[in-house]
């Protein structure tokens, strides 16, 4: 009612498509991640029947839908587990959907801290299934590198890095600020292009929620360090995720 414009650079939930006129992202929403996953099990796996143990926050079960939703259309069965945002036990869920003998599990909690306790317990029951992972964890260095070896083969699905000038540029400057690599890249770039973004818009419209947000809406080619940003009529940014496998501790573009 304030004609407030809310830009968001991580928001991600499906449920956020369409959702106000005066809402917009230029981070894609997590129907395509979900989407892509569930064709690369079913068509390029041939994979039957997934196990979820998923996390019961809005980005994880925004995923799960997603999945669920075109893996079962396709023919596809789905197992899932749930567990709280404090948990740290997993064991009894784990073990639960071993004993319904899936062709992969998918590990879909809010952070990739929970990610790196799930796969510890699973070495501890010995379990070694196939395994997806969402893009809060495959973009996780730290949770890749740590875990290669029960990761090795493991797929998730990624919004496309960048590497134009304007990347270089943040990849450059957050090493020299913080002595480390950009922890979760692809958001990152969102979050380094949304204050130049909100710049553009002030610049072109001025501080009027309502005009903001009617410019969110007609992006179009705005060049970032997340690439070109297009946003439809929906608010949400144009394209979306593409698969990919992890392989001696990193993530490579699924062939």
């Amino acid at each position: 009612s304030a004609k407030v414009a809310l830009f968001s650079a991580g928001s991600s939930s499906p449920d956020l498509t369409g959702k106000s006129q005066y809402f917009f992202r230029n981070y894609p929403s997590d129907a395509s991640q979900g989407s892509v996953l569930a064709e690369l099990a079913f068509n390029k796996q041939g994979m039957k029947k997934v196990a979820f143990i998923q996390e019961q926050q809005d980005y994880a079960l925004g995923i799960y839908n997603a999945f669920n939703a075109k893996f079962t259309s396709l023919g596809g069965t789905i197992i899932k587990e749930e567990f709280p945002k404090d948990a740290t036990d997993f064991r009894s869920q784990l073990t639960k959907l071993r004993g319904e003998n899936p062709d992969a599990l998918f590990i879909d909690p809010q952070t990739a801290a929970a990610t790196q306790r799930i796969l510890k317990q699973l070495q501890d029951l010995q379990w070694k299934p196939k395994i997806f992972i969402n893009d809060v964890s495959v973009s996780d260095v730290e949770t890749v590198t740590t875990f290669k070896d029960v990761l090795e083969g493991a797929f998730g699905a990624e919004f496309g890095l960048s590497d134009n000038e304007k990347s270089q540029k943040l990849v450059s400057a957050y090493k020299a600020k913080f002595q480390k690599e950009v922890p979760y890249p692809t958001y990152g770039q969102t979050e380094y292009d949304a204050v130049y973004m909100g710049r553009d818009a002030i610049k072109e419209v001025g501080y009027n929620g309502e005009k903001i947000a009617e410019w969110g809406h007609k992006v179009t080619n705005w060049q970032g360090a997340s690439g070109s940003v297009t946003i439809d009529s929906n608010g949400d940014r144009v394209g979306g995720h593409s698969p990919k496998v992890i392989k001696n501790g990193k993530v490579e573009v699924y062939q």
